[in-house]
């Protein structure tokens, strides 16, 4: 099973990260068009 972090700042400058696996996988290009990049 592959996971997929994503990466991004807010305007703070604060990092969040999100973990997508497999099944979530159709959502990838939505969420990072919306908040961020590939990490």
């Amino acid at each position: 099973m592959k996971v997929v972090r994503i990466v991004w700042f807010d305007s703070k400058g604060v990092t969040s990260e999100w973990e997508f696996k497999d099944e979530m996988e159709p959502m990838l290009p939505v969420v990072i068009s919306s908040v961020g990049y590939l990490y």
